[in-house]
């Protein structure tokens, strides 16, 4: 199926962004995106990295492109695609390409530069009536700079000789002499050539008084080696001529900072020209084609992505660009203390933070002085700068600078909780903790070595006594069997785990599974139950029971609970003081909690309280 997109439908179905669509037009074929037609007003034209196909006539007669970017996700170039562009001076394409067609640049009076970012594609006549020489750039093994007269590239050599040429025999009649002249070396070398200049004058032979016949060179292999190249020519008459051949290297880079700091450390990355190459903040692109370059950036959970950016390398230097994300949260800013002979004389914002609607307060903590002082400045919801008030005295290192987080309610979270407490522990006694699950004893983390009668632990929820011990090692381990039902009929139980630590027969009980009755007994060996025994098969069982073993006995202790609630808290104002309140009632005093007063380092904190009423409520209290 066959349909012409609208700029606006392209953009919209296929991720590119509006303002680039505009100039162009699209056709799909079988899921190939063709670009067919143009009617932008020219200047750098880039086509996007969607497109697979530039198609017949597609830019015919445009006057307006003065350079062209084809990215790497078009193979073909179709016929007449770019027919009397007189105003296109320099292509870039990728080495995507794999073929351009007849006539594709023919006419392009005013093409001056084809830059080949891969291996040349397969052309013919491609360019008739092109008077440009074209620069056929990264290959395998070398360079190749060729005439688009020719339509034939040199050969690359593997391994180039030092210099290497063939001429005309003197006397010889050629209208065109074709030279070939190599440098070693190797193609990362080079980024470019531009301003190739031929010098000449004649060193004698037949004809030297007559006329100066003109002669060309093409097919030359280029390194950067000794600049300029001397090399030996002969003209139409077959006259030797002395030449020297003087290149100009393009090379560029490109250096880019994520900011604010903070996106960077959660991930955000860049890419140039949509290579598969992500790049982090302050990573350097070297070894550039001189001219527009696409810079996009990858998306981060909780941050906006900037928009694509166009850059532009230059010849011999390094661009310089930021990409800014903006945060979907606020965050604090952070800053750095520089003390100098014991004063603080400098606070250097290290990350501006986002969200600030007001002036934060800035405190220098620590550093083995006292007395300094700083306050912010805010901008668009960012701490960009922090200035000193008072440089206080006796700083023997950096101290810590904290800013305060954007203005934002603490938020305050509360859940019950249980505080386990077991007494009278044998000291060097090796326990472990273990929870009541179902039927059966289960080990928790906490395993240690007693160094005191009494041990405390807090785990969530509100239980009983009787949901946790403590036992003492060695610890037995339960035993666990499966059932085998056949016909409603549970006709036998395998023992998956024998555990440890039976003395007797546990007993057997057959659970659940839709039926009744069934019933087994128990045989151990060494304290490991070995085997179950089906002495009742019952009747009516629709699913697998549970085969439930009689627990092995432990030396154990059971705790005393006391009701705990865990409190967290956010959005704190680090090293400010906070007060926990409590009230029985909405209606009543909200009183102080007793050890509630505290001054925490971070914007979280949790606590565990212990609670005696049976119902209130808690709030936090800034407490200056």
């Amino acid at each position: 199926m066959r349909a012409t997109l609208t700029a606006l439908l392209a953009s919209l179905l296929l991720g590119a962004p509006p303002a680039a669509q505009a100039q162009f037009t699209y056709t799909t074929n079988a899921g190939v995106i063709i670009l067919a037609g143009y009617s932008g007003s020219g200047g750098a034209v880039i086509i996007s990295n969607f497109v697979t196909s530039i198609g017949y006539q597609a830019f015919e007669g445009c006057i307006g492109p003065a350079s062209v970017t084809i990215p790497n996700s078009v193979v073909n170039i179709g016929v007449s695609a770019f027919l009397d562009c007189t105003g296109l001076t320099n292509v870039t394409m990728a080495g995507s390409v794999a073929g351009i067609s007849q006539n594709a640049f023919g006419g392009c009076a005013n093409l001056t530069a084809l830059y080949f970012m891969g291996n040349a594609p397969s052309f013919g006549d491609s360019f008739e009536q092109v008077p440009a020489t074209v620069y056929y750039l990264p290959g395998t093994t070398g360079w190749t700079l060729f005439s688009v007269l020719t339509g034939l590239p040199a050969v690359l050599w593997s391994t180039p000789p030092a210099i290497a040429f063939t001429s005309p025999t003197s006397g010889s009649n050629y209208s065109t002499i074709s030279n070939t002249i190599s440098l070693g070396g190797t193609a990362s070398d080079i980024m470019g050539v531009t301003n190739v200049t031929w010098t000449n004058s004649r060193t004698g032979g037949a004809g030297t008084a007559s006329g100066t016949n003109s002669w060309s060179a093409s097919n030359i292999s280029l390194d950067p080696g000794d600049n300029p190249i001397a090399v030996t020519a002969y003209d139409s008459a077959g006259d030797a001529r002395a030449a020297t051949l003087t290149v100009t290297l393009i090379t560029g880079s490109l250096q880019l900072t994520i900011l604010p700091p903070a996106a960077a450390h959660a991930g955000a990355q860049w890419q140039l020209d949509g290579g598969p190459t992500l790049l982090n903040s302050g990573a350097t692109m070297s070894n550039l084609l001189v001219g527009s370059h696409t810079v996009s950036f990858i998306p981060v959970s909780g941050w906006t992505t900037p928009a694509d950016q166009i850059v532009s390398v230059s010849n011999y230097s390094t661009a310089s660009v930021t990409g800014s994300y903006l945060s979907l949260h606020v965050y604090p800013a952070a800053a750095s203390a520089v003390p100098t002979n014991g004063f603080v004389v400098a606070v250097n914002v290290t990350d501006g933070g986002y969200g600030y609607t007001n002036t934060p307060n800035v405190r220098i903590i620590g550093g083995g002085g006292s007395g300094a002082q700083a306050e912010a400045a805010v901008s668009n919801g960012m701490v960009i700068a922090v200035q000193v008030l008072d440089a206080g005295h006796g700083y023997t290192n950096a101290p810590m600078v904290i800013i305060d987080p954007p203005f934002a309610n603490p938020i305050l979270g509360i859940a019950p909780a249980s505080a386990l407490v077991f007494s009278n522990l044998t000291v060097g006694g090796v326990y472990q903790l273990q929870q009541s699950v179902a039927w059966y004893w289960s080990n928790q983390p906490v395993h240690f070595t007693a160094t005191n009668s009494v041990f405390t632990d807090i785990v969530p929820g509100v239980i009983n006594s009787g949901a946790y011990r403590l036992a003492l090692e060695p610890v037995p381990a339960q035993a666990f069997a499966a059932p085998e039902v056949v016909n409603g009929f549970v006709v036998g139980a395998t023992v998956t785990d024998g555990g440890s630590g039976y003395f007797t027969n546990p007993t057997v009980s057959i659970v659940g599974g839709g039926g009744d009755n069934a019933g087994g007994v128990s045989q151990i060996s060494g304290g490991v139950v070995t085997a179950i025994t089906i002495t009742n098969a019952g009747i009516g069982y629709t699913g697998a029971p549970m085969v439930e073993i009689g627990q092995p006995p432990a030396a154990a202790m059971s705790p005393a609970v006391q009701l705990v609630m865990r409190v967290d808290f956010a959005n704190l104002n680090p090293y400010e003081n906070y007060q926990i309140q409590f009230t029985p009632d909405l209606g009543a005093t909200w009183g102080n909690w007793n050890g509630g007063l505290f001054t925490p380092t971070d914007v979280t904190n949790s606590q565990y309280l212990v609670v005696t009423n049976a119902a209130g409520f808690f709030r936090l209290q800034y407490a200056p």
